[in-house]
């Protein structure tokens, strides 16, 4: 066997099945979905543990005592590194120390645990691209292709009206594939999108076409938020003076914009009646106060993982809280009550028809990936997120393929959050950018 194309090709075909063959060997549901993403990455590590260690043949455990040299060589990776170890600290000192290190039960993704193993993937990334950078080449393939693959197949579900892989998906959440949520789905396009733009200075005409075909797709998740990245990296491009590529792109993308919305209009009305909610904005800035209000309660160490969605509602008014069940659940808030058997929360309503039921919220996000770090982690895990996507823009002027996507997908997580379906395929992009960052300032000095 040739242990190099392994290596080569391991990254590549952990984020091919990490996308597209988990629905199908597990049940339709978040738990099976979340716990197989989990049992594959420890996979991935484990198998790519071994093929570094393998390629790196005077690597011993002796060499941890070098610690603080490879963190002045590397500081990316050791960046990366203290992001997981402190993720496993501010677990220990939460209220539910166990809750805080495996994660909620819906889930199990949401922990210190999973946040250490997303950490240690960057780690092996970062050290294998370096090793063999044809590895970029293999990865940007399969970015590709899973991009057509993605599109084409929301294309499908939203002509026929019917979910290839979740049957449990109602017509309005089409397009949704094996990502849960049409928001999922859409940030995982973004993701992948983002570096197309990085070929409009080589490949100018098909990179065009690419792009159209891109946003269109991403355009059916009926979400206007996907588009605000791509619109400021053609900002961008027109204030570094590249014109043509910064009218060309937003010519491209406002044109996927309008068409997808136009064929969502006449495929799918419920899909269409979604675009202009209201409530929608009003909702995020309830949850944007009460995650502010949180972070400023606990800013060292965070609430350990999912736990702030116990207590959320603490830091909303009853009138505040009043506007987040009217909008969400078409009800009356009258009060909160704790389930005596798991001690969460469960909401008493008043619906129409004037009758009192109760409700649950599962799973609470401050729909911004930066609030939520901050609740889970506190404000020095966000620092530490946030150095790692410093390192990746760096070498945004070098029309890089890999921080282009981390700059579209970070400017999407403003309003969303990085979801189970694309950490481990978004800490991958995020190492090989931080590489490429790494080699431009190699070759400039």
């Amino acid at each position: 066997m040739d242990l190099n194309l392994v290596r080569r090709h391991w990254w590549s075909v952990y984020i091919a099945l990490y996308s597209i063959l988990i629905w199908p060997l597990t049940r339709p549901d978040i738990v099976g979905n979340s716990q197989s993403r989990i049992f594959l990455t420890f996979i991935a590590v484990f198998g790519g543990a071994l093929l570094t260690w393998t390629a790196y043949p005077d690597l011993r455990f002796t060499s941890i005592t070098k610690i603080f040299t490879f963190a002045k060589t590397h500081k990316a990776p050791f960046i990366a590194l203290c992001y997981g170890f402190w993720a496993i600290i501010s677990a220990q000192f939460s209220k539910t120390p166990i809750i805080g290190l495996l994660g909620s039960l819906d889930t199990n993704s949401d922990g210190a645990f999973w946040t250490l193993m997303l950490s240690v993937v960057f780690f092996l990334v970062y050290f294998e691209v370096i090793r063999d950078s044809e590895i970029k080449k293999s990865l940007i393939t399969t970015i590709q292709w899973l991009l057509v693959v993605f599109v084409a197949f929301s294309i499908f579900e939203f002509i026929l009206k019917k979910p290839f892989l979740n049957p449990l998906a109602a017509q309005f959440e089409l397009p949704v594939l094996n990502m849960g949520l049409t928001e999922n789905l859409s940030g995982f396009l973004v993701l992948l999108t983002g570096g197309v733009f990085s070929f409009l200075s080589s490949h100018f005409n098909s990179a065009l076409f690419f792009l159209l075909f891109a946003t269109f797709g991403i355009g059916l998740s009926v979400n206007k938020f996907s588009f605000i990245g791509f619109f400021l990296v053609s900002i961008y491009h027109f204030f570094r003076r590249q014109h043509k590529i910064a009218l060309g792109s937003l010519l491209a993308v406002g044109l996927g914009f309008l068409l997808s919305f136009g064929f969502t209009s006449l495929y799918n009305q419920e899909a269409k009646n979604t675009i202009t909610q209201k409530d929608q904005y009003q909702d995020r800035i309830l949850l944007y106060r009460a995650a502010t209000r949180g972070i400023l309660a606990n800013p060292i160490l965070g609430y350990g993982g999912s736990q702030f969605q116990n207590s959320w509602m603490n830091f909303l008014s009853n009138a505040e809280l009043s506007k987040f069940f009217l909008n969400n659940f078409q009800a009356k808030y009258e009060k909160t009550i704790q389930d005596k058997n798991t001690g969460i929360s469960v909401f008493l309503v008043r619906n129409k028809d004037n009758h009192v039921t109760s409700v649950s919220v599962d799973s609470w996000k401050a729909k911004n990936q930066f609030l939520d770090i901050a609740l889970m982690w506190g404000i020095f895990g966000l620092l530490l997120y946030f150095l790692l996507i410093y390192n990746s823009f760096k070498n945004l002027t070098n029309y890089n393929f890999f921080s282009m996507s981390i700059f579209t997908y970070t400017i999407y997580n403003f309003f969303w959050y990085t979801n189970i379906n694309i950490e481990g395929i978004f800490f991958i992009i995020l190492a090989t950018s931080c590489v490429s960052n790494k080699t431009l300032l190699e070759q400039n000095a």
